[in-house]
C-alpha cells in the first residue's frame, strides 16, 4: 500500500526552512541597512563610530551572497525531500525511495526495512534506527550499487502516519 503524502504537513515541513531564508536574505540586511542609513555622518560623532558601523555592514552585505547560497540550498532540499519521497508498505517489508538530481543525473535511493532497533519522532522527521538495505541506483554511472544503512531520516509528510508507525512497532 503506497502511503500518501500531506499538503499541510509538507507545508509544515517546509515552514522553517522558509523563515530561516527570509530572515538571513532579507530581514537582517535590511535592519543593517536602516541602521547605516541613519548613522549620522556629522562632525560630532567620532570617525571610530562610524568606522564600526561601516566595517559590520560592509560585513553583512558580503555575507549575503553565502547566506543565499546555504538557506536557498536547504529550502530547495526542502522541497525536493517532501517533493520526491514515497514509502510502500508490504507485509514483510517498509520501502522508503527518494531520488535526487534531474534527468541523466537522476539517482533513486531506497531503503528497504524489514526489522528496526528504535523509530525516534522528531517534530520535522522519523528517525528510524538499526540494519537496512540500502540500494542507490542510476546517477552518472547509471549502475546500481548496494550498501547498509543504519540510520534512516524520513520527513513526516505523510496522512497515513499510524500506518507507518504500527509496521515499525512489529
Amino acid at each position: 500500500m503506497e502511503m500518501v503524502k500531506s499538503k499541510i504537513k509538507r507545508k509544515e515541513y517546509i515552514k522553517p526552512a522558509w523563515i530561516y531564508f527570509l530572515l538571513a536574505v532579507l530581514v537582517i540586511p535590511m535592519i543593517i541597512f536602516i541602521i547605516v542609513w541613519n548613522v549620522p555622518t556629522t562632525e560630532n560623532l567620532s570617525k571610530t563610530i562610524q568606522n564600526i558601523v561601516i566595517f559590520i555592514s560592509v560585513g553583512a552585505f558580503t555575507m549575503e551572497i553565502p547566506n543565499l547560497c546555504i538557506f536557498g540550498g536547504y529550502l530547495g532540499f526542502c522541497y525536493g525531500i517532501t517533493g520526491t519521497s514515497k514509502i510502500t508498505l508490504f507485509d514483510d517489508v517498509m520501502v522508503y525511495s527518494k531520488y535526487s538530481g534531474s534527468m541523466g543525473n537522476r539517482e533513486t535511493i531506497t531503503y528497504y526495512i524489514k526489522k528496526t532497533d528504535s523509530v525516534v519522532l522528531t517534530k520535522r522527521t522519523m528517525k528510524i534506527k538499526g540494519g537496512f538495505e540500502k540500494k542507490i541506483t542510476g546517477g552518472t554511472t547509471n549502475s546500481e550499487i548496494k550498501k547498509r544503512a543504519k540510520v534512516v531520516n524520513i520527513p513526516r509528510v505523510f496522512e497515513d502516519e499510524e500506518k507507518i508507525l504500527a509496521f515499525l512497532k512489529k
